[in-house]
């Protein structure tokens, strides 16, 4: 597994992701280390909602925390549901239904200019559809000039986050003992 995940990373195709879909859960081992994947939806709301005190956030957590601090993503706890009761009138759905609002142009542009039967770059065309929205959501107005500039940079930096991920591995692997 943690060779596959180096050099081809967890491919959709033939690789990881491809040979656990339709699994709830699977458990692998990458570098030494255990891991769980949990997909299915009633079981994710048991760890994150429902049971998610007796969960807690692995090690990788710490160079995220030490970077960014205690945060709704990082903490923990009382901690974690206190920083949750204080952003929750932000996940109102008045709140949302303006989010929904400001992401209809964009997914409308996207739908219109898609014409039927004729081949097109599905890539290409979600992530300036997503840069879009994300924009619009985050600074209430529309990026689109921008987004089609912007398109092959966040592909880029999208592929050499994961290279870097991937060589964050190395920090997982077994090391050998030289002592005897």
């Amino acid at each position: 597994m943690t060779r596959e995940a180096l050099t081809v990373g967890f491919d959709a195709g033939d690789g990881f992701l491809g040979r656990v879909r339709g699994n709830d859960i699977v458990r692998f081992r990458c570098g030494g280390r255990r891991f769980v994947s949990v997909t299915h939806p009633g079981y994710i709301d048991h760890v994150l909602h429902e049971a998610r005190l007796k969960y807690v956030k692995s090690d990788e957590y710490e160079p995220i925390r030490a970077a960014a601090g205690i945060n709704l993503l990082t903490d923990e706890g009382d901690s974690w549901a206190a920083h949750r009761g204080v952003l929750n009138p932000t996940f109102a759905r008045r709140h949302l239904n303006d989010l929904v609002d400001l992401m209809i142009d964009p997914i409308e542009d996207v739908t219109a200019r898609v014409v039927c039967a004729i081949p097109f770059d599905m890539h290409e065309t979600m992530v300036q559809a997503t840069l879009r929205v994300v924009a619009n959501a985050l600074f209430s107005q529309d990026f689109g000039p921008l987004v089609h500039s912007m398109n092959d940079l966040a592909t880029r930096g999208l592929r050499r986050a994961e290279k870097l991920e991937r060589l964050g591995l190395w920090g997982l692997m077994p090391r050998r003992s030289t002592t005897r």
